[in-house]
């Protein structure tokens, strides 16, 4: 049986995973934000697998098969690969017959560094799916509203997304956005120097999944914690065999760590930048901790320590996004947040 969706969609395309979100259904997609494509004699290119399947080929593929991502930098970097990684997620959602597209609005949620050039490619992506109404919101608010917060307050929130391939440090009051920080650190970068680290330790090459793996698995920055451990698969760099390694929590926190405070330090520059009613608000309500690369062990607390106030973590860090673009396209009080213009 097929199933339609007959309501809006809130999308959150991010440089990792790609979120379609209804206020009815809850989570209806979460996808790797991944295409793997593959060049033709003629020299034209075509999309084999996206999405989770793409994902699966990361460091499996021939010369003929490159990996590719839609977004880089958390916004669009190809139109055409964000609408195939629409497309696809909307079939995941259940929207097999896409005629049914055309009597949806889609609301996606945008960094707030984007530019007008990659908002009107997220808007022309959408309209290439077949929206009949694309709506953006900035990432922060949509954020806030996700967890429940209210938007509109005259009231200082820090909010520090720490997502695939930047991290944002907001400061958000009345609704808007008074400072923006973005940096070039996030979930791929932390990735790379678990490999460099590996690498320099035990003369030991692993892929990228692997990296993620460990992230995932292993992840933590309190230094005095009992270490984990994990066996895992690589190739020996001398030998150029394939060996076994044990890796512990503390070979991953010492790869971490200095990435992790490059973002403490843009979160203290922040702060310095914040009005001091505004860095009150902060000390008091403490900061919001979000994103799909914030969720390891010991990262709110570590983060405490070293800013002196409160961190806590989202209740929703993945998908909290898009829970609050769909809340602020479903509620006639917050349609001032929204905008259709690039």
């Amino acid at each position: 049986m097929v199933k339609y969706l007959t309501t809006d969609l809130a999308i959150n395309l991010g440089t990792a995973n790609t979120v379609v979100y209804t206020r009815r259904q809850g989570v209806v997609a979460h996808e790797p934000s991944v295409v793997a494509m593959q060049e033709r004699l003629n020299g034209s290119r075509v999309a084999l697998h996206v999405g989770q399947a793409a994902k699966a080929m990361i460091g499996r593929t021939s010369e003929q098969v490159s990996i590719v991502r839609p977004l880089h930098e958390g916004v669009v970097a190809d139109c055409d690969l964000a609408h195939m990684m629409l497309q696809h997620c909307l079939e995941k959602a259940g929207s097999r017959k896409m005629k049914m597209l055309h009597s949806l609005r889609f609301v996606f949620g945008i960094p707030a560094q984007c530019t007008t050039i990659e908002r009107r490619a997220v808007i022309e992506a959408a309209r290439a799916a077949g929206a009949r109404g694309v709506y953006l919101i900035y990432e922060p608010l949509a954020v806030a509203l996700g967890e429940g917060l209210d938007i509109r307050e005259p009231y200082g929130r820090m909010i520090v997304d720490i997502g695939g391939g930047t991290t944002n440090v907001s400061v958000i009051s009345v609704g808007g956005l008074v400072y923006n920080k973005t940096l070039l650190q996030g979930g791929e970068a932390m990735d790379e120097a678990i490999i460099a680290a590996l690498r320099r330790k035990y003369h030991l090459d692993i892929g990228i999944q692997t990296a993620e793996q460990l992230k995932i698995e292993l992840g933590n920055v309190l230094p005095h914690c009992t270490p984990q451990r994990l066996q895992i698969e690589g190739t020996d760099v001398a030998a150029h065999t394939p060996c076994l390694q044990e890796v512990t929590s503390h070979d991953i926190r010492d790869a971490l760590i200095d990435g992790i405070h490059t973002i403490i330090d843009a979160m203290r520059e922040v702060m310095g930048q914040t009005p001091p009613e505004l860095l009150a608000d902060i000390a008091e309500g403490g900061v919001l901790l979000t994103g799909g690369a914030s969720l390891f062990d010991g990262l709110d607390s570590y983060m405490r320590e070293h800013l002196g106030v409160p961190v806590y973590r989202a209740n929703n860090p993945m998908t909290n996004t898009a829970i609050g673009a769909a809340q602020a396209l479903d509620d006639p009080a917050l349609e001032a947040y929204l905008t259709t213009r690039p």
